[in-house]
């Protein structure tokens, strides 16, 4: 395991709580719409980097099956609180422990960016195997240049991995892979939380 991967885990082991208090409200509201009305009815639907959860529970308010995976074991136990309804496993997104084509929708938001870039094609070949054919992935990352450690003073200075990307660049690494890019759009940051603009990508298999 990369030593990106482990400071990454041992961040969301150690904040988990305060994680989950932190993100709640902010599912992005006009994408979450966007993606509940791409899917069919009673979709199963993956949830990649879960966090604590919380939009696994609104996915399956929608009447969805949803299955989480994060590489987080505090995280996973968070999102078992914050969403008894569905089912959250220990995972790794660039090798997947699940069959081809079980997933009518993917919806995978700020886990991308935890990885180098260089295995980022590995994450999403996987994503592609487990989707079923035509079925959506909606992707939320952010949009910038350069990757590496940076400190996050929102949690004591901590340092997390992050890779950005550009509209272009994400969308060439999709298309390889052989998804069709629907839509791909930038929002600027409007919450303390957040400073950098997010990109987000409509695309499926």
């Amino acid at each position: 395991m990369g030593d990106h991967i482990k400071k990454t885990i041992d961040f969301y082991d150690k904040y988990a709580k305060d994680y989950a208090n932190k993100v709640k409200g902010m599912t992005p509201t006009n994408e979450f719409n966007k993606f509940i009305y791409m899917i069919p009815k009673n979709s199963r639907v993956l949830d990649i980097g879960c966090g604590s959860g919380i939009a696994s529970e609104l996915i399956a308010q929608e009447d969805h099956k949803v299955t989480g995976i994060d590489l987080s074991y505090s995280q996973v136990k968070q999102s078992r609180l914050e969403a008894p309804s569905c089912e959250f496993y220990c995972m790794d997104m660039r090798k997947l422990e699940l069959d081809n084509c079980i997933f009518n929708g993917i919806w995978n938001v700020a886990s991308l960016l935890h990885l180098k870039k260089e295995e980022a094609g590995d994450a999403l070949n996987e994503s592609y195997r487990v989707l079923k054919p035509r079925g959506i992935m909606y992707l939320a990352t952010k949009e910038g240049k350069g990757e590496g450690f940076e400190k996050d003073l929102r949690y004591d200075g901590e340092e997390k991995y992050y890779a950005y990307y550009k509209q272009d660049e994400i969308n060439k690494i999709l298309e390889i892979i052989g998804f069709k890019v629907l839509e791909n759009y930038l929002t600027p940051s409007k919450k303390k939380y957040h400073k950098d603009p997010w990109m987000h990508i409509f695309c499926q298999k």
